[in-house]
């Protein structure tokens, strides 16, 4: 047995014991919640920090966020309609936007 030996050793008991703490982290969430389904009906990537947030590419790459879209009267300069959606595309969401002005 070489000197350094044994720190490598405590040093891999470590890590294998913090990867498996991740594990079972993983595997409680994935019990608790259910699978994303995307708007082509297949699982979407989901987040385990905040599973409602989307990923979105942006001029940065890909980032995990917030879309925030305003629907607002010119003409009297009030935002009659504001909404957060974890999702990227923007074309999905006049018409919730628009129902909740109406509303």
């Amino acid at each position: 047995m070489k000197p350094g030996d044994f720190f490598d050793q405590e040093k891999r008991r470590q890590q294998i014991e913090i990867l498996q703490k991740e594990a079972e982290r993983i595997e409680e969430w994935l019990e608790q919640n259910e699978a994303k389904i995307g708007r082509q009906g297949r699982e979407i990537k989901s987040n385990i920090t905040d599973n409602e947030s989307g990923t979105m590419v942006s001029s940065h790459g890909t980032i995990q966020g917030y879309n925030g879209q305003v629907l607002v009267d010119d003409s009297h300069q009030v935002i009659v309609q504001a909404e957060v959606f974890g999702e990227g595309q923007d074309c999905y969401h006049l018409e919730p936007l628009i129902d909740g002005a109406k509303a």
